[in-house]
């Protein structure tokens, strides 16, 4: 009779990941409950986006930082969540710290680079506010979707579809509704704007794939 020998995986560093991140998403919320509330609220209101998007100010920029980390931390567990599945490539607290280090990289230098940009173009800022508010909003509804994936039996086919479509949707319907509610900013500055679609959009998120295809 042949042995088949299972790769035990132990999740005691998954799990502590995720304390972390709930304790911080905690921590925002005692600390930025007025930015909180109105900020999860933006598929039905456009509240926050009225209220903290057209003067941003220092305790907004120190509230988007601080979720900044959070969608880190989150979109690295999925990222080694989907690599495992669909490559691979092992599912080890060693290969966490290797995807956050990418994912703090390439999505801290491109948020270094956005910041450039805004220097140069400062009208560009509020539709940068509203782009990274949707990505923010993607972490916070991938969050669940990972404690079920990680605590669950079923074999997740179903919540990695759901993550998919979500993303999508979410950022899809973000990115359609930032281009029409700046669309005369956009289209006076338009070769800037495609300037920035290409170098700090396009192109990074192709290099991104491409480096974790191979992975």
């Amino acid at each position: 009779m042949q042995i088949i020998e299972r790769e035990y995986i132990s999740l005691d560093w998954l799990s502590a990941i995720f304390a972390v991140c709930f304790v911080w998403l905690v921590l925002i919320r005692v600390y930025f409950k007025h930015h909180f509330w109105s900020f999860i609220s933006i598929g039905v209101s456009n509240h926050y986006f009225a209220t903290y998007g057209k003067e941003i100010g220092k305790t907004t920029k120190l509230y988007v930082s601080l979720f900044w980390v959070f969608r880190i931390l989150i979109f690295s567990v999925f990222i080694l969540y989907v690599l495992h599945r669909y490559t691979d490539f092992g599912f080890h607290f060693q290969n966490f710290v290797e995807v956050l280090t990418f994912c703090g990289g390439f999505f801290g230098l491109k948020f270094f680079l956005e910041k450039l940009f805004v220097r140069i173009k400062p009208a560009f800022s509020q539709y940068l506010f509203y782009k990274h508010s949707y990505l923010n909003l993607t972490s916070l509804f991938l969050f669940p979707l990972l404690l079920w994936l990680t605590y669950s039996k079923y074999d997740g086919r179903l919540i990695y579809y759901l993550a998919f479509i979500g993303i999508i949707l979410l950022n899809g319907f973000g990115m359609f509704n930032a281009t029409v509610k700046y669309r005369e900013l956009l289209l006076k500055l338009f070769p800037y704007f495609i300037l920035y679609l290409c170098a700090l959009e396009i192109v990074p998120y192709i290099l991104m794939f491409q480096l974790l295809c191979n992975a």
